[in-house]
């Protein structure tokens, strides 16, 4: 079944409605956000193709040591998400969003392509390129699928768990074909991949442009200036404390590469009994599952708001946010438990960790693409590009707090140490859940808010 066959069913089967997104609605193209997903799940299997092996590339390939091939890992990491802050000024004050989503593709592909030219030379100006082109994409994309899904919040958050799930289905095929890519004609394959994925993400970018028009006529709900000033300040304060309660999730989500690979490799069995076959279980196949955990938890989600919108029982946004910091905290909890539960040379089942990363899924499915969809609704239209900018600086500042973090995994060492650790994160997540819980009623309050609207 082709991707949008797959997104079509998915969502007309979940919703208490036919169709979640009605064609005919003039702020939302259902077809235009179909190729919007798949340009970012091209996109992300182009990233992950690389990004796993990354490290080792430069290592093996570029002849770098370890210590500066994870030092240069880790600021093109950071740079790839904090240059979403200035391309976002440049995506509102000069470029539409389309322009600069395709803008930011062609810099991708062009760096993807300097790498696949197998010259040391362009290892630098490929990054730079890289580094680029994921400050213009990644703001680009999302406001245009915020753009596209119109006033209805069911509508936005349907959109942009659609969105999420195109992103776990190229994290999860991206890194099979690198590797046997890798294994056929070495570096250049993977290079090679790498490239056309992106080429594809160009290609349907530019089809959903054509398809979509750019510039369509402004719509706006006329209220007060000075009122909407006001208000417009108060969007801005939520949006940032949002963000800033983000660096929380983002700070956790990522011990997913840090310290519970690390748990499972150390402290967990390291196979799973069908009948008499024994089957080995590597931390790796943790990281899969947790993504296939992603794809399955949305529809399930889809389904369970269609049937609490039927009985008019839906929570809010920041009410779903909420539950989402608190399953995030429980996760940790177990984690905590089974540190506690370990004898001295002995591993825990694999249940716990699985259990684990299910509650983490569950939790990534009511805070990542809720989180975007909740920014963007509350964003001034003058901002929605550095809006999404700034999310996206939370998740590099998240990301860079989650490496600091790790250190004190080698730190504390002993099974104790291990549960305060994840006990620690479990206790940040409820702490970011309490503010958010006190800020609930005025985020709703801004939500039924009128302010100017307007589409590209």
């Amino acid at each position: 079944m082709r991707l949008p066959a797959l997104f079509s069913v998915l969502y007309r089967r979940c919703s208490s409605s036919p169709n979640p997104f009605p064609t005919s609605s003039k702020l939302y193209h259902l077809r235009s956000l179909y190729l919007l997903a798949l340009a970012q799940a091209w996109e992300r299997f182009a990233f992950l193709s690389l990004l796993p092996l990354f490290v080792l590339c430069l290592e093996q390939h570029h002849g770098m040591t370890a210590h500066a091939a994870v030092l240069t890992f880790g600021v093109f990491q950071a740079a790839s998400y904090l240059g979403a802050l200035p391309a976002g000024v440049v995506a509102d004050r000069a470029l539409s969003h389309a322009t600069t989503t395709l803008l930011g593709c062609a810099l991708l592909t062009l760096g993807y392509g300097a790498l696949a030219l197998n010259l040391p030379t362009l290892l630098w100006p490929a990054l730079g390129l890289m580094v680029c082109g994921h400050g213009f994409f990644k703001p680009g994309i999302n406001a245009l699928v915020s753009s596209r899904s119109g006033n209805d919040h069911s509508q936005r958050e349907h959109a942009f768990l659609m969105l999420h799930v195109a992103i776990n289905i190229g994290a999860m095929i991206g890194p099979l074909c690198a590797e046997w890519a890798r294994a056929r004609a070495g570096w250049v394959g993977v290079f090679y991949v790498a490239t056309g994925g992106m080429l594809l993400s160009t290609l349907l970018l530019a089809v959903a442009a054509w398809h979509d028009p750019i510039h369509s006529p402004a719509e706006s709900t006329v209220v007060d200036d000075k009122a909407q000033r006001g208000t417009d300040r108060d969007r801005v304060r939520a949006v940032r404390l949002l963000c800033a309660i983000a660096v929380v999730f983002w700070l956790t989500a990522q011990q997913a590469g840090t310290s519970l690979p690390l748990f499972a490799a150390q402290n967990t069995v390291q196979h799973i009994q069908i009948g008499a076959t024994l089957l080995p279980l590597q931390p790796g196949h943790f990281a899969a599952l947790h993504s296939l955990q992603v794809l399955l938890l949305v529809p399930l989600f889809f389904w369970a708001t269609a049937r609490l919108r039927q009985r008019a029982a839906e929570p809010s946004t920041p009410s779903k946010m909420l539950c989402g910091y608190v399953v995030n905290a429980i996760a940790f909890l177990v984690m905590s438990a089974a540190s506690l539960t370990i004898a001295d040379n002995t591993r825990v089942s694999v249940g716990w960790l699985s259990g684990c990363y299910l509650l983490l899924s569950g939790a990534e499915v009511l805070l990542a693409p809720l989180g975007l969809s909740l920014v963007t609704r509350l964003s001034p239209t003058s901002r929605l590009s550095q809006t999404v900018g700034l999310w996206l600086g939370s998740v590099a500042l998240g990301s860079g707090l989650a490496g600091l973090f790790a250190l004190l995994w080698s730190r504390w060492p002993s099974m104790r140490g291990h549960a305060a650790y994840f006990g620690i994160l479990a206790a940040l997540s409820l702490a970011a859940g309490a503010l958010l819980l006190s800020q609930v009623r005025q985020l709703e309050r801004l939500l039924q808010t009128p302010h100017n609207k307007r589409i590209e």
